[in-house]
């Protein structure tokens, strides 16, 4: 599939899969509304660029994007002109900061977040704390720079909140859900972070 969903449409197949993967759970409204949003945005859900999460039924799903979604709409915007991150400590808080910027602006977008508003100390917090807090702060930074509204990382939400990892394969029944190994706790794999603290 091609990575220009803005200017493509989805094929029943494809739309078909994009639910199972993607939007287990979600109604019929949610789902269009991440076809819409993957579209606006140019982003593919099936390659886990952008999904929904439906947490319960009365409450609406949350369409996330993930990091590294987010770094491709701000080099495909031709304005990025790089980003510097990492983490610091000031006391006994573990803080993340990132600054982006761009090559139309003089000012650099900067944020700085505290460990502590996110960290909920289970799953992937406890193990890689200062990649898991930058990739909150290149999140916002990134988001506040290309003004890119209506989607989080997942990363900004509490680990019981993430849906489990979904493996679709050939000889499994469609909508048949697989145990997620213990390391992994999103639709994307988290990696140790590529910036220097």
């Amino acid at each position: 599939m091609s990575n220009d969903l803005a200017v493509k449409e989805f094929s029943a197949s494809d739309i078909d899969l994009i639910r199972q993967v993607s939007a287990p759970k979600c109604t019929d409204s949610e789902f269009r509304l991440l076809l819409y949003q993957a579209k606006t945005l140019g982003l593919d859900p099936l390659t886990k660029q952008i999904w929904a999460v439906k947490y319960t039924d009365t409450k609406p799903a949350s369409i996330f994007v993930g990091r590294d979604g987010l770094l491709q709409l701000a080099h495909r915007s031709g304005a990025f002109d790089g980003m510097e991150s990492g983490t610091k400590m000031e006391g006994t808080e573990l803080i993340g900061w990132a600054k982006v910027y761009r090559k139309d602006m003089r000012v650099a977008f900067s944020v700085e977040v505290s460990a502590k508003e996110y960290n909920h100390n289970q799953g992937t917090w406890l193990t890689h704390p200062k990649t898991m807090i930058q990739k909150v702060a290149e999140a916002q930074a990134l988001r506040r720079a290309f003004q890119i509204s209506g989607v989080y990382s997942p990363e900004e939400m509490p680990e019981q909140e993430k849906p489990p990892m979904r493996d679709i394969t050939p000889d499994e029944p469609k909508g048949k859900m697989k145990k997620a190994p213990v390391h992994i706790h999103s639709p994307i794999i988290d990696a140790e972070a590529t910036h220097k603290e």
